[in-house]
């Protein structure tokens, strides 16, 4: 009996943790777009705004601003300001320099962009598995982009070097695209197997 509770103890805690990883997923992909439509960055600069400002602002359809606004706000990235039948979403101090300060520390947006670089070659991972053949580490890094976008850390210590890191961490480290100067340097292609557990 105490094996089956046991066994039903880690069942729940795997189902428990993967929905919480899921979400958190979306919330990345979510913190993609506002990154790179520069969301965050038009309100930052004109904020607090509605829907239809936003979309004015940053060039984009008002429907998925709107939708775009109001995950950000139940996810609690960005912060929702009524005011009678209008609702205006505002940035909150502290988000601005996690999600905009590429000089900082703390600059996390860049992750959101790990995460897609990472799904884009998918398919030809799997692939890669099946085959056992190489896959293009420049195609895993970026799909067709090779160099990392301006807006990326540029000092050479804004990224670790690869010595100091687990190899959990440089998975995302390779994601990521390692800046110029670091000390970070890997061959233009990489067996599935070892691209897989970096």
């Amino acid at each position: 009996m105490a094996t089956t509770a046991n066994a039903a103890e880690r069942r729940d805690a795997l189902v428990e943790r993967l929905f919480m990883d899921a979400i958190s997923a979306f919330d990345l992909l979510s913190v993609y777009l506002g990154d790179i439509l520069g969301l965050y960055r038009t309100l930052a600069d004109k904020g607090p705004l509605t829907s239809t400002e936003l979309a004015e602002a940053a060039g984009i359809h008002e429907r998925y601003g709107r939708e775009w606004l109001e995950q950000q706000a139940a996810s609690s990235l960005l912060e929702l300001q009524p005011s009678g039948d209008t609702r205006r979403y505002r940035l909150p101090e502290g988000h601005d320099e996690a999600l905009l300060d590429s000089s900082s520390l703390s600059y996390i947006a860049p992750l959101a962009r790990s995460l897609v670089g990472a799904v884009k070659p998918l398919d030809a991972l799997l692939a890669a598995f099946r085959s056992g053949a190489g896959l293009a580490l420049a195609r895993r890094i970026s799909g067709r982009r090779r160099r990392p976008p301006s807006s990326w850390p540029s000092s050479p210590g804004a990224f670790p070097s690869a010595s100091s890191v687990g190899p959990s961490s440089l998975a995302v480290l390779v994601s990521a695209g390692p800046s110029r100067g670091s000390s970070l340097r890997l061959d233009q292609s990489i067996q599935a197997d070892r691209l897989f557990f970096l």
